[in-house]
């Protein structure tokens, strides 16, 4: 009976120790900052997306490089990122390609020379179950 009582004590330990942190299902919409919206979208094939958690950013210069990052994601449509639920994040680069590999539309980030009203990274958001809208920038 003794050890019945254990395993049943040690089980429940073992599934509390063990118990995952939910996640949210986050997607991005691109809006164009150009006409023929329907056109562009249907040329792109996949994003890639570089972001971290903020936690694992440790000061101000690491926030505010393009190059500091700890997760890279290629999707297809529709743009989704499973991500911890509660979290918050920083995105660093998100890229449009078309089929072939080109570079179609981007976000500029915040050193690059931008127009005044235009999304720049980084973009620090919360994971969601829900969608972002994101202008993105054609590349030339």
């Amino acid at each position: 009976m003794e050890k019945t009582i254990f395993l049943l004590i040690a089980t429940l330990f073992l599934a509390v120790s063990c118990k995952k942190e939910g996640t949210k299902v986050t997607q991005f919409s691109v809006q164009f900052n150009e006409r023929a919206d329907s056109v562009y979208y249907d040329s792109i094939a996949y994003a890639i997306f570089n972001y971290s958690d903020l936690k694992e950013l440790k000061d101000s210069s690491a926030l505010n490089n393009p190059d500091v990052f700890s997760h890279t994601v290629k999707v297809e449509k529709p743009y989704t990122l499973s991500l911890t639920a509660e979290h918050t994040y920083v995105l660093k680069k998100l890229d449009l390609f078309d089929k072939s590999g080109k570079l179609l539309f981007y976000i500029p980030y915040s050193t690059q020379l931008n127009t005044i009203g235009v999304l720049s990274l980084p973009f620090i958001f919360k994971a969601i179950d829900g969608a972002y809208v994101l202008g993105v920038t054609k590349k030339n």
